[in-house]
């Protein structure tokens, strides 16, 4: 793939990538959450409590 001249990878590689990662999702699942805690931040439905407090 791709890479910048310091060997990084691209912004357009990383968002083929996390598009296709499941590891990307949970990552943003769990920021989610405690972005929600730490924050205390109210959730929007209940179905979101759920998934904050698991």
């Amino acid at each position: 793939p791709p890479h910048t001249q310091l060997g990084h990878l691209t912004l357009e590689d990383y968002q083929i990538w996390s598009v296709k990662s499941a590891l990307a999702n949970e990552f943003l699942n769990l920021l989610f959450q405690v972005s929600h805690i730490v924050l205390g931040l109210r959730p929007a439905t209940p179905e979101e409590e759920g998934l904050i407090i698991r």
